[in-house]
């Protein structure tokens, strides 16, 4: 998880990694992160899941649910 926040002129960078965590599960991660209201959230999610034998659908409606949530 990256969240740049934009603090006047200054540009401030946080990343946080949360290897081998469910996308399911981000939401419980990405809350903390919310709080300081950043201006721009990237998440690269669903990617640990996609090369097993895991319904891919539900990999996506996951991935749309903490869309929404952010």
């Amino acid at each position: 998880l990256a969240v740049l926040n934009k603090n006047k002129n200054k540009s401030n960078f946080k990343v946080k990694s949360f290897s081998g965590t469910a996308t399911a599960d981000m939401e419980d991660y990405v809350s903390p992160s919310l709080k300081s209201n950043p201006d721009v959230v990237l998440v690269h999610v669903g990617t640990n899941f996609l090369r097993l034998n895991t319904n891919h659908e539900l990999i996506a409606d996951d991935i749309v649910s903490l869309a929404c949530r952010i």
